[in-house]
């Protein structure tokens, strides 16, 4: 055995000269330079944002768009002279439409290049949190003594910051703002790129952040107390305001102009700065259906389809690297990975590194494991058709992404049927029974 290691010597003059040795020396000031210009700015840019919001009166709307296909009848907004909502104050311009009988809360944003350089500051930030984390982790083990099993690397000769205290102090700082920011980021990693885009109406909106409320469910009314005690307990901590899932997507123009976003496979319309649910309600009883046996022309079938999108389920694989980001923006990993970073740093280099390989190794089977089955999803998805639709009183065969309804098709034997439909005109065959 190589026998436990007794070296090497702390860096210092005249055999070794460190490179930092005072707060006051210009790499650290230039790093507490950037990272004050990064607060300031993002101070600043809230600061005019707030001031700026406030100045131009953003509406607060909170309107209750029913679904197309309830009795009830969507609520109509109050506008004054100057064309806003009667309410006015500051606050997001929210929306609430009911979609499955939950409403979707659903706020608009716009990118500008004062909060695009914000982010980017932001993000640069935590990538030189990281940079000085792994400079002073090759402080502390540069030019350190591996001999074997019992000889591992303990400690270095701090040619960066000359001594162990030193070091330390540099560590400590860096580790905390390190946890605190991280864990800030994670907490709020999917609002974090909107508090970076300014309020808007829908109307104006290139994103939008849709929340959607937990769907809570009591499964025993008649609960002991201590499950009593818990709910109640949960319910101070964590308010049911606060439950839910969001997600901000980006809206996208149809070929005739119309504003939509797509939240769960359900395509809304922004009509009038307004979601409304994309639909089309081509008939009520049978009635209905035998007068619209004549099929659709080619013009308002197109209208259809611009309306409401082809027919297919969208569903898209997500990217490897949104994967990852995904999978690594996880509190449990961000706690996992801030333990495993201090237990680096002390002395523990090897085990550490040996948790930290087990922890991405763990992440990456679950990445490569969740694209698979949304590969096998999308394809399933991606299965297509033709069907023999009318276009102008003719019979057309088109791709089953096309049909849209109040199509008249022909059903055919052995056939895939592409969508839901109502059998209008046929005919019976009966089938003896010998």
């Amino acid at each position: 055995m190589g026998g436990y290691p007794n070296g090497p010597e702390e860096c210092a003059p005249p055999e070794c000269e460190p490179r930092v040795t005072s707060l006051r020396d210009p790499g650290p000031i230039a790093v507490f330079v950037f990272w004050g210009v990064v607060g300031a700015y993002v101070v600043l840019y809230f600061l005019t944002k707030l001031l700026r919001t406030r100045r131009q009166h953003a509406p607060s709307t909170r309107l209750e768009l029913v679904a197309p296909n309830s009795n009830e009848s969507a609520p109509k907004a109050k506008h004054n002279k100057k064309g806003l909502h009667e309410k006015n104050n500051f606050q997001d311009t929210r929306m609430a439409v009911n979609f499955e009988g939950r409403y979707l809360h659903v706020t608009g944003y716009k990118d500008s290049i004062a909060g695009l350089i914000g982010y980017c500051l932001c993000c640069l930030f935590s990538l030189s949190c990281t940079a000085l984390f792994i400079l002073v982790l090759w402080d502390y083990y540069s030019d350190c003594q591996v001999s074997g099993i019992d000889g591992l690397c303990f400690y270095g000769d701090y040619f960066i910051f000359g001594t162990f205290d030193f070091n330390s102090k540099i560590m400590f700082v860096v580790w905390w703002v390190t946890a605190v920011w991280f864990f800030a980021w994670v907490i709020n990693y999917g609002q974090v790129r909107n508090w970076f885009r300014e309020v808007c109406p829908l109307g104006d909106a290139s994103a939008v952040y849709v929340w959607a409320p937990a769907d809570i469910k009591i499964l025993t009314a008649n609960a002991s107390p201590l499950v009593w005690l818990v709910r109640q307990a949960k319910a101070l901590a964590w308010p049911l305001a606060f439950q839910g899932r969001g997600q901000t997507l980006h809206t996208k123009k149809t070929h005739a102009g119309l504003q939509y976003f797509v939240f769960e496979g359900v395509r809304f319309i922004v009509g009038d700065g307004k979601p409304y649910r994309a639909s089309l309600i081509v008939g009520s009883c049978c009635m209905d259906f035998h007068q619209a046996c004549k099929g659709l022309d080619a013009a308002e079938a197109g209208k259809r389809l611009d309306l409401l999108g082809s027919n297919a389920i969208p569903y898209k694989a997500t990217s490897w690297m949104r994967l990852f980001v995904d999978e690594c923006f996880r509190l449990f990993h961000v706690y996992q990975y801030i333990m495993y970073t201090l237990s680096m740093w002390n002395s523990y280099l090897f085990v550490a590194s040996l948790d930290v390989f087990v922890v991405l190794l763990a992440g990456l089977i679950s990445i490569v494991s969740a694209r698979r089955s949304q590969k096998a999803i999308e394809q399933v998805t991606k299965l297509e058709t033709t069907a023999e639709v009318v276009r102008g009183s003719k019979w057309q065969v088109v791709p089953s992404a096309q049909l849209v309804p109040g199509d008249v098709i022909r059903v055919q034997s052995n056939w895939l049927l592409p969508c839901d439909c109502v059998l209008i005109q046929g005919e019976r065959t009966p089938q003896p029974v010998l």
